[in-house]
């Protein structure tokens, strides 16, 4: 009997997905492969592997084979359905079909074989990212579909159609928790949202849950706190008293609320010394990003900062190839300025003397994956609409 394969959907940035899935591929062994524009393929994956993702928001069961017709398709992963009560369905179309007369037609089909159902479609026909196509990782939660109905899902390939069922959505309520409980928070200081804080743990340990996590830019412990939460030993430092204080406070917190979780470390100390740690570890961390600029700032000012980040960063990257054994990685995220009137972003570093620095940039995605956010660099751009600045997210390799 063949394992079964599951379709990964994408988050906000969908690089970022795939290179996390990628990274976590290297020490767990599944096969990654393109499955439309929301989504790839997984064979050979550990379903159990999902809870450790910060960029997947929902995981589907697939079927096995291709159907000419979405419906056919729908109607044949829906047909060991029997249910005596109400039972709870959504469309979730990452084909070019609508998903709401997919629905309608397999309510249909549900009523002609006497199955009570009920159906929970998108608001006002719409959502998030496209027109009437997915129900949320929330609407899937709680409408009860993961437990007492389902998510159908359908996904259009050169072969056909394939189905599926959600069978996991990413815990938004933890990540909300973590993003806007913690006592100590300070957006001057930068505000690393909880989900790529932990895909960028992720990039930096393949997933192997043995490796230390160090972040030299600890700030408020955004990413020490997804490490902790991951089962990582973690390091954490900072220049300043007010960021350690703040880092030790939310860590403080975190273990109130999970006993159960290894404690980090953290200390003061200046990134552009000697780092130290008395464990073998990676680095992940959201390097400095100058002070905010308002909506106010030119592009003389922009430059001002620039360089004097780009001074700091390149010392820090000195110290961190000191640091590292060869072969390990160092996830960083660098600050990149829209500047006004220019289409693309100022950024920092020549790619060539990060490579004289002892590093090797890893192309996130495997070949075969093209995205908007991958860069020409070898990195990839995290940013909202008209965002200011930038974080271009890079994984080195020492040499």
């Amino acid at each position: 009997m063949t394992s079964p394969t599951y379709a990964a959907i994408f988050g906000r940035n969908p690089a970022l997905t795939v290179a996390e899935l990628t990274a976590l591929s290297e020490t767990h062994g599944f096969a990654i492969r393109p499955l439309g524009k929301y989504a790839v393929e997984l064979d050979g994956f550990d379903p159990a592997l999902a809870d450790r993702s910060g960029a997947v928001t929902k995981l589907i069961r697939l079927s096995a084979r291709p159907y000419p017709d979405a419906t056919v398709a729908l109607q044949a992963e829906a047909a060991a359905v029997s249910a005596d009560a109400k039972f709870p369905f959504g469309v979730s179309s990452y084909a070019d079909d609508r998903a709401t007369p997919l629905a309608t037609a397999l309510k249909r089909h549900f009523k002609e074989r006497g199955v009570p159902a009920r159906f929970i479609g998108q608001p006002k026909g719409r959502s998030g990212r496209w027109p009437d196509g997915e129900l949320s990782a929330v609407q899937v939660r709680h409408g009860d579909l993961l437990t007492r109905g389902a998510d159908f899902c359908i996904f259009g390939t050169p072969d056909g159609y394939r189905s599926g069922r959600t069978v996991w959505v990413y815990d938004f309520e933890g990540f909300a928790v973590r993003d806007y409980d913690k006592p100590a928070a300070d957006a001057r200081r930068g505000m690393l949202p909880p989900q790529l804080a932990r895909t960028m743990v992720n990039l930096a340990t393949c997933g192997d849950p043995d490796l230390a996590v160090y972040d030299p830019f600890c700030g408020n412990g955004n990413l020490l706190i997804e490490s902790v939460m991951l089962g990582h030993r973690t390091l954490g430092s900072d220049i300043t008293e007010d960021a350690v204080d703040a880092a030790k406070r939310n860590l403080r917190w975190l273990a109130e609320r999970h006993p159960e979780l290894p404690k980090a470390e953290v200390t003061l100390h200046d990134a552009t010394m000697s780092l130290d740690a008395d464990a073998p570890a990676v680095l992940a961390t959201e390097g400095y990003l100058g002070d905010p600029l308002g909506q106010q700032a030119t592009a003389a000012d922009m430059e001002h900062q620039a360089k004097f980040v780009e001074t700091l960063i390149g010392k820090f990257l000195q110290r961190a190839a000191d640091f590292l054994e060869p072969k390990r990685r160092l996830v960083i995220t660098f600050p990149a300025w829209r500047t006004p009137g220019s289409r693309q972003p100022h950024r920092l570093l020549d790619v060539e003397l990060i490579s004289r620095l002892g590093y090797t940039v890893i192309r996130p995605v495997p070949e075969g994956f093209s995205f908007p956010e991958l860069t020409s660099r070898g990195s990839i751009d995290v940013a909202r609409p008209k965002q200011r600045v930038v974080h271009e997210l890079f994984i080195f390799q020492k040499h």
